[in-house]
């Protein structure tokens, strides 16, 4: 009964369709008329930014890439009145989530594990009377990164149909495509399985729903199973299992989007274990993510302390890549800075690197120090500051900080016997050593677990604490 609603809601529809305009407080929804896509027969897509897209600058947004179906190919144009789609740009707005993004009825956000994600949805309209082969699914793809801000970790994919054909051919070309998805949910795919495409889609550990009524009497049902148990036969242990979410409509019916891709897909059976108690394909998605975007560079480590009259400037990097180098800024006050050195990049791949720099010059009294990190394209990070004081008898330093096995103490003090404490954070006395001589001292810390400590001295001429972090 309730798939015989769905079907007259759908007829309804279809006679109203595209009467929605767009709601610019959740969705900007735009056809964007002979608009080819480089690489592609595409000629035209439909595009929906969700709220605040342009707001930030830096906005980075999970993308919906729709591959629709065959009915929904046209020329990219704009259909002539009164609503003649087939063939034309409109048509590509007949499916979900498009239609609920043009209906008002697509959630603003969605907050999947604590965190909240708002979509980018793009569906390229595919030609009528030319080939779609994988390099235009391709091309589909880089087009979509490079115009619009995207978080490459989250991009996704739905396909339908014929789109679903070319999304199956896609996925399982080789491992590094299906690797580059964070997930995917096929509707009713018309590709037969091979063995070669589900294995490259198991060894990139591609999460995949299939969707599929098993009384479609235009692409068989045993295909989307096929896909999906061969997928689970060369998924590598850990990874997510293929799923299929079958319908059973009153009548034989090929399309299966009106309840795959709806918000509720439980109203038509039940989907707890297949979308992994989400509510729906949507929020389904967004629990996979890849790590493909570079992290961004890491201050390890950074030190400054007093070597006589010099001041010497250490610090340690991770995931440096596309760096540029170094500038050293000093001050004299901590608030007007001066570049006094440009140090460059000597990373390779990002990996763990170390840098030092000797003040030759340092001002009278105290010296503040930072280090600014600049990109290739100049964007730049800027570290803590350090401060060394010449204008202070009797200073101490630790170093590095944080710190692995060996912690250094720099001082112009005179010890001699002098006992010095290592406390846990709660407090907890852990260790005690007797320092004798000046400059620089080792102090052996390896048996300290990972956490925050405070090294102590107590001596006549005051009392000195210093807080490090043991990795």
């Amino acid at each position: 009964m309730k798939c015989l609603k769905l079907a007259l809601v759908s007829t309804l529809l279809l006679s109203n369709s595209f009467i929605f305009g767009q709601d610019p407080l959740t969705y900007t929804s735009t056809f964007r008329y002979n608009t080819p896509i480089p690489g592609t027969n595409c000629n035209g897509f439909h595009e929906s930014l969700p709220k605040g897209y342009n707001d930030d600058p830096n906005g980075k947004f999970p993308v919906i890439l729709y591959l629709a179906g065959n009915s929904q190919r046209g020329n990219g144009q704009q259909a002539p009145a009164p609503n003649n789609e087939y063939g034309y740009l409109e048509g590509v707005a007949f499916d979900r989530p498009t239609r609920y993004i043009r209906e008002h009825s697509f959630p603003e956000q969605f907050i999947v594990n604590g965190q909240t994600y708002r979509f980018i949805v793009i569906t390229p309209q595919f030609s009528l009377t030319e080939f779609t082969n994988i390099a235009q699914i391709e091309a589909c793809y880089q087009y979509v990164l490079s115009h619009y801000k995207v978080d490459i970790d989250r991009f996704y994919i739905i396909g339908n149909s014929y789109g679903g054909a070319y999304l199956w051919d896609y996925l399982g070309e080789n491992v590094a495509i299906p690797a580059k998805i964070a997930a995917v949910v096929n509707v009713a795919g018309a590709s037969s399985p091979d063995d070669t495409k589900c294995a490259n889609m198991a060894n990139a550990r591609l999460p995949v729903i299939a969707c599929h009524n098993t009384n479609d009497n235009v692409v068989p049902y045993s295909w989307s199973q096929q896909y999906v148990n061969r997928i689970n036969f060369f998924m590598p242990s850990g990874g997510e299992q293929a799923a299929l979410m079958s319908f059973t409509p009153p009548v034989a019916q090929h399309d299966a989007t009106w309840m795959s891709l709806d918000l509720n897909p439980a109203l038509y059976g039940s989907y707890s274990s297949q979308l992994d108690g989400k509510a729906n394909v949507y929020e389904w998605l967004l629990q996979f993510r890849r790590f493909l975007s570079p992290l961004p560079i890491q201050f390890t480590s950074f030190n400054a302390i007093k070597l006589s009259n010099k001041s010497q400037l250490t610090w340690a990097t991770a995931n440096e890549t596309q760096s540029r180098g170094f500038e050293i800024l000093r001050s004299g006050d901590g608030t007007n800075w001066n570049v006094i050195h440009f140090v460059n990049s000597a990373s390779v791949n990002g990996a763990h690197t170390e840098y030092q720099f000797i003040d030759n010059s340092p001002i009278a009294g105290k010296n503040y120090y930072r280090i600014r990190q600049l990109d290739l394209n100049n964007t730049q990070k800027l570290s803590e500051i350090r401060i060394v004081d010449f204008g202070k008898k009797g200073f101490v330093n630790l170093y590095p900080n944080p710190v692995v096995n060996t912690l250094y103490l720099n001082t112009d003090i005179q010890f001699k016997n002098t006992p010095a404490k290592i406390f846990n954070s709660q407090g907890q006395l852990l260790s005690s050593v007797l320092l004798n001589g000046s400059g620089t001292i080792s102090i052996p810390v390896s048996q300290l677990k990972p956490g925050t400590y405070i090294f102590q001295i107590n001596q006549d001429a005051g009392n000195h604490k210093v807080k490090f972090i043991k990795k």
